[in-house]
Order: C-alpha cells, then sequence, then structure tokens
C-alpha cells in the first residue's frame, strides 16, 4: 500500500493540490489518502475546502484540539467520540471504510466506516519530567501509525507504533528522533474500551 499524505495546512496554501493528490489515491487501487486536520483554524479558516476533501479521505488523523472547531463546523455537540464516529461514515467516495483517529492526552480514538463504535485506546503517558519538547508529537504519532499501516499491519499494531513513536519523539528537543537505531515490537495494545455511538 502506497500512502499519500498531507497536512491541513496545505489546504490554507492550496487546496486544489491536496485535491488532485487526493484524487490520484482514488484512481489508483493500491494507493490510500491521508488527511491530518493539523489545527483549528484550518477548521474554522478552511471549513469548505477540509468539506471537499474529506470523501476523498481514506484516513483522517486528528487531535482533541481540533474537536471542537470540528463539532461546530458539523453542528455536532462537542463529543470527540461522536465526532470520529460521524467523521468515519461520512460519505467517501471510494468503496473502502474511512478509518478516522484522533488523539488526546488520554488515549487515541478509533472509528472505521459504518461502525456505530468507537475503540478508545487508553496508554501510559510519558512522565512529565521525561518530557523535553511537545513540538512534532502528532506527527510522531501518525508518521508511526503510518509506517505500520503500509506494511499491512493491524489497526491495533498502527496505534501501539505511533504512540511508541511519540513518547521517543516528546523526549527530544525538536521534532527528532533519538541517535541510533530503532526497533518497534509491538506489545499487544488492544482497545480498552468500544464506545457504542447511536
Amino acid at each position: 500500500m502506497l500512502v499519500l499524505y498531507a497536512t491541513g495546512f496545505f489546504l490554507a496554501v492550496s487546496p486544489e493540490t491536496v485535491r488532485t493528490v487526493a484524487l490520484h489515491a482514488l484512481e489508483n487501487e493500491h494507493q490510500t489518502f491521508a488527511l491530518n486536520v493539523s489545527a483549528p483554524s484550518i477548521v474554522t479558516s478552511h471549513t469548505a475546502a477540509l468539506l471537499e476533501t474529506l470523501p476523498l479521505t481514506d484516513i483522517l488523523f486528528g487531535s482533541s484540539f481540533e474537536t471542537e472547531a470540528l463539532c461546530a463546523a458539523l453542528g455536532l455537540p462537542v463529543d470527540l467520540h461522536l465526532l470520529v464516529r460521524r467523521l468515519a461514515g461520512w460519505s467517501k467516495r471510494k468503496s473502502t471504510s474511512r478509518l478516522v483517529v484522533f488523539t488526546a492526552d488520554d488515549g487515541i480514538v478509533v472509528g472505521s466506516g459504518d461502525a456505530e463504535t468507537v475503540s478508545v485506546y487508553r496508554f501510559a503517558t510519558t512522565s512529565s519530567s521525561a518530557i523535553v519538547d511537545l513540538n512534532g508529537a502528532g506527527d510522531a504519532f501518525v508518521a508511526g501509525f503510518l509506517a505500520l499501516m503500509m506494511q499491512g499491519r493491524a489497526v491495533d499494531e498502527c496505534v501501539e507504533a505511533g504512540i511508541w513513536v511519540r513518547s521517543l519523539v516528546v523526549q527530544q528537543l525538536g521534532a527528532s528522533y533519538p541517535d541510533g537505531v530503532l526497533s518497534f515490537e509491538p506489545q499487544g495494545l488492544r482497545p480498552t474500551a468500544v464506545v457504542q455511538i447511536r
């Protein structure tokens, strides 16, 4: 699987380019288009571009920081679980289900397609004394997640890899990785809750 990835910041600069890349993925069976919402300002200032891109998006990443803005744009009450569920079920031009992955301080919320549930993955957070810099934490999560997704691994392992890479990056100054060879070994992370959304 080849993943074509764009951050929401590109919607602010050239929504036409994002759409072109997303359409390319739509037309090629083994390509997946992933989009990261990136910031509340992308939602509030570029709502139309974001909503026009959503039907072309196979994997949507976001964080709890964008929840309020997205809920307001979609006319929903502020509820991360409901938001992830609605975005996962949003109309899609490709026949495959959309995967929606949102990070929050205390876990990762994942929804897929028309499922009436979302999965919540809780994890041990990096101790505050070990955190050096939070810049790049979300991007690091996405990198770890997509690295395993492109290998055809299960969503549970992709989430675990994203958490692992994020935990390494926040312990470094700047958005960087520790020196040396990094080797991820899945530990069997599973959802700690499955939330029914109606």
